[in-house]
């Protein structure tokens, strides 16, 4: 049972969960496109769980064949199946696991005219796109499963190759207009993520392997340092700005009293939800009702007791801007 039992499994499996790489939630994932009007989409595990996971499915998705050639084609094949990536978006049991640090991604269909109806019948699902997520899925089960060393090395240089573009489009795209200040706490936070992304790729390797194996921490520090450089040498692409605005009250650091999944919006009334989505979306039209969900989510997992209040903010509001390239 959605939900129940995936709460159910992590509260009496813990020694399991403890060496979980990943979990892949699907959540209707076959609907047919032209007629549901949605796509395939993989939604990223959150970026309280850093993890070279995202990096890695992104890869797998662009690697894996797609449903049909082109003229003088011998490698790449168009895509007729529309599949994408989005950030953090807690549609399902992919809410559950982060907060106990197991990165969970979710795919699925969405939009979808027939979601949760009776309409959503056999002839509007479509054999091509549970095929693309069947291979994308299966593949990764199989590669994650049977990795070590070596793959752990090549995921860290991974996720270093896509930091250094991911950075540099970030202070690219950050005009004069626009709030300096927060595109380079933006950058700050990223950097900091993936350089932990680099460091998630260790857990591929057992203990025994990371003696045997020097290179596995060499490559590690190597390209966090690599992306520690990118993020200096980018900085200084920014119009610089004097002083910095921060909020006294935001350094309280929050901890969690108990150790579960996010709570998301329950104990606070309909109407209070209902104000202060109304407020985002004055301040930033991309906010929206359901974005109250991801971000209690977020707020949730990142209070971790060591945290301020503005560095959670930082970060929340850093996640959701920078897509994995």
């Amino acid at each position: 049972m959605e939900g129940h039992g995936t709460k159910n499994y992590i509260h009496n499996h813990p020694s399991e969960i403890e060496r979980t790489v990943v979990v892949i939630a699907l959540d209707s994932v076959g609907h047919n496109q032209p007629k549901s009007k949605s796509a395939l989409l993989y939604y990223h595990s959150p970026d309280s769980v850093p993890t070279f996971i995202n990096d890695y499915y992104i890869g797998l998705m662009d690697a894996t064949p797609k449903e049909t050639r082109w003229v003088f084609s011998h490698g790449d094949r168009i895509p007729f199946v529309n599949f994408t990536d989005l950030p953090y978006t807690p549609w399902s049991d992919n809410k559950y696991y982060p907060v106990f640090g197991v990165p969970a991604p979710l795919l699925m269909s969405w939009p979808d005219l027939y979601f949760h109806t009776q309409l959503l019948t056999a002839d509007n699902l479509d054999p091509a796109v549970f095929n693309r997520c069947g291979v994308t899925t299966t593949l990764a089960a199989l590669e994650l499963a049977s990795a070590g060393p070596i793959e752990a090395v090549e995921m860290m240089r991974n996720v270093a190759n896509r930091s250094l573009f991911r950075l540099g489009r970030i202070a690219l795209n950050t005009s004069a207009t626009s709030d300096v200040r927060v595109a380079g706490r933006r950058l700050h936070h990223i950097a900091g993520r993936d350089r932990l992304a680099v460091e998630s790729a260790m857990v591929l390797a057992s203990p025994s392997e990371h003696t045997q194996h020097p290179e596995l921490a060499a490559t590690r520090d190597a390209l966090q340092a690599q992306i520690g450089e990118r993020l200096e040498q980018i900085s200084g692409w920014l119009p610089q700005v004097q002083g910095e605005q921060r909020f006294p009250d935001g350094d309280v650091v929050p901890r969690r009293l108990e150790e579960r999944d996010p709570p998301g919006l329950a104990g606070t009334p309909y109407w209070d939800l209902h104000q202060m989505a109304e407020e985002m979306n004055a301040r930033d039209p991309k906010m929206r009702y359901d974005s109250l969900r991801i971000i209690g989510d977020e707020i949730w997992n990142f209070a971790d007791g060591e945290r301020s209040v503005n560095q959670i903010a930082d970060a929340v509001g850093a996640g959701g801007e920078a897509r994995t390239c």
